[in-house]
């Protein structure tokens, strides 16, 4: 496949709607992740070398052996960590999550809490980083984001 130059100060735009009665990838962080980094896969294939090459050699090696493989969510959230801190190096991103209190209660705070962390973890340096999140009223999330706009 025919890979393209990185484009300075381009904006990415990414997004994933949480569906509560959908499949199991359609409620789940794992689902999120695998959504998100296929999007950026597709867009900005050359930042996610290192998953492409993780993927390959699990193929290669369970092929042989005949056995099933998947990823792990903890390796899913490194690669999407790293690939949006390579893509901040000379462009910008603005993240949609709709629907964030359909992946259920805890599974809401504990992303809230992650992308609070993605927030601050961005260096000033870097291009803008920008997250919207949809979501019912949850108590416990107050506090993790800066502004909220209630309906």
């Amino acid at each position: 496949s025919k890979q393209r130059a990185i484009a300075n100060d381009e904006t990415f735009i990414l997004s994933h709607f949480f569906h509560g009665r959908g499949t199991e990838l359609q409620r789940t962080s794992f689902g999120f992740f695998r959504s998100i980094l296929h999007q950026v896969l597709r867009q900005y294939p050359e930042v996610l070398r290192d998953l492409v090459a993780a993927f390959q050699q699990q193929q290669d090696t369970m092929v042989k052996s005949g056995e099933k493989w998947n990823w792990h969510e903890k390796e899913l959230e490194s690669y999407f960590r790293e690939s949006f801190s390579k893509i901040l190096k000379n462009n910008s991103i603005i993240l949609f999550v709709d629907a964030l209190d359909e992946s259920g209660e805890e599974n809401a705070g504990k992303l809230a809490k992650r992308f609070a962390s993605l927030l601050r973890d961005a260096s000033p340096a870097d291009n803008q980083f920008h997250i919207r999140f949809s979501c019912r009223h949850y108590p416990i999330l107050r506090g993790t984001y800066e502004f909220e706009l209630c309906l």
